[in-house]
């Protein structure tokens, strides 16, 4: 979900504060209601999964170095971009 700021906000919310946080709030909450089945933390948590990203992405981090940082390894951009994706 992007950001909602002022200039992307409808033009009827963005001269009335009041107007863009009601516009913020139901932005949120349609997007909560949206995802709701999405957002089963606590059986994600029970099943031993992991709920935050931080843990895939230090791992993403760790194996993308490792494999492009080798001895003697020297990678183009475009190699580089091969292992990655």
């Amino acid at each position: 979900m992007c950001p909602v700021t002022p200039s992307s906000a409808p033009e009827r919310f963005r001269y009335n504060p009041l107007s863009y946080r009601a516009f913020k709030y139901y932005g949120a909450t349609d997007y909560f209601q949206t995802n709701a089945v999405r957002k089963r933390y606590a059986d994600f948590r029970n099943q031993g999964l992991f709920v935050g990203s931080g843990v895939i992405e230090a791992d993403c981090k760790t194996v993308t170095g490792q494999r492009l940082k080798q001895s003697g390894m020297h990678w183009s951009v475009r190699g580089a971009n091969a292992i990655v994706a």
